[in-house]
């Protein structure tokens, strides 16, 4: 990891043992006994951190992370996301936060605090992290007002929060975006840093925090219930319920339903299936574990040859490349 990484991790089991002995660096090695971790930097420009974690623990440790002081975020504060995939993810600062599929953590980040973390053990514990300087939010947003408590941030005075919003649609879209970004060279970076905005202005929304009534995030029913509709079909996406079934579970009709998915994801609810399916088939052939054969079989195409097709047709690639890419 380089030096520009804005985390210095330590970790400590519950015998004691510690890593404090070793050398600084992120991430700090965890023993074969302890579990295994993968941090993968996402280029996203100056004054902008993100990053994916994926890793999990044989048994119960914390781990204990401070500010890097050779980067900008040890200068200032800075407003950290952290969108949970999948396990449990428990912060330890002013208060006790945990993070899990239906919550994302959303953070103010006090540059001399001192913040631990648990996951729980023998579970795959992966996250999206997205931590970006207060000088370089007023530069993404200019003049617009912020709330209460980030601006107060930006004027010198913070005050320092953490929270546990519920995880929107909108937000799991940005993130997946940020990771995935569908151009190569420096147009994946200035796609990102949409994507960046985008994901900042959901978990600014999230606050809610002395924003006038005139300007707060409005949700309209019929959006809420294609959140929900997607909420419903996001948690078991390789046994997905049939468009009737999910009409049936939000009380709409699959007509209305339908309209409402167009006006809010731009797409007929199975058309958002099948492309919310392939972003999965995207992740799973990520992880190196899972052949072009299998990940097909495992969202139900009975021929290969029709899932490389609609691979293709979504992501321009075919899936054997996409897994090849590195």
């Amino acid at each position: 990891m380089t030096n520009d990484f804005p985390w210095i991790v330590r970790w400590k089991l519950e015998n004691g043992a510690s890593s404090n002995d070793l050398v600084p660096e992120c991430p700090v090695p965890l023993p074969k006994e302890v579990g295994w971790e993968a941090i993968s930097p996402i280029s996203a420009g100056s004054g902008v951190c993100a990053f994916h974690y994926r890793g999990e623990l044989h048994q119960p440790a914390t781990f204990y992370a401070d500010i890097n002081p050779d980067t900008a975020f040890a200068d200032e504060p800075s407003l950290m996301i952290r969108v949970v995939d999948s396990g449990h993810v428990r912060t330890i600062l002013s208060d006790d936060i945990v993070e899990s599929q239906g919550r994302y953590g959303l953070y103010l980040l006090d540059p001399t605090a001192k913040h631990a973390l648990w996951n729980r053990p023998n579970e795959v514990n992966e996250a999206f992290v997205l931590q970006v300087s207060c000088s370089e939010l007023r530069k993404m947003v200019g003049a617009q007002y912020l709330g209460a408590r980030i601006e107060r941030a930006l004027s010198g005075r913070p005050d320092f929060f953490c929270a546990a919003p519920r995880v929107s649609p909108v937000l799991l879209r940005a993130v997946r975006d940020i990771r995935h970004a569908p151009f190569a060279g420096p147009f994946s970076e200035l796609y990102r840093r949409g994507r960046i905005i985008e994901a900042l202005a959901v978990a600014l929304g999230d606050l809610d925090d002395g924003i006038p009534s005139e300007v707060r995030r409005v949700v309209s029913a019929d959006a809420r219930k294609a959140g929900l509709a997607r909420d419903i079909f996001m948690a078991d996406l390789l046994n997905p319920p049939s468009v009737e079934s999910l009409a049936a579970q939000v009380g709409v009709s699959q007509r209305r339903l339908n309209a409402i998915f167009k006006d809010a994801y731009g797409m007929t609810v199975f058309s958002c299936m099948v492309a919310w399916r392939l972003d999965m088939a995207r992740t799973m052939l990520d992880s190196g574990e899972l052949s072009v054969k299998q990940v097909a079989y495992m969202l139900g195409y009975s021929h290969p040859n029709n899932f490389v097709h609609a691979f293709g047709r979504r992501f321009g690639t075919s899936p054997g490349r996409w897994k090849n890419k590195d």
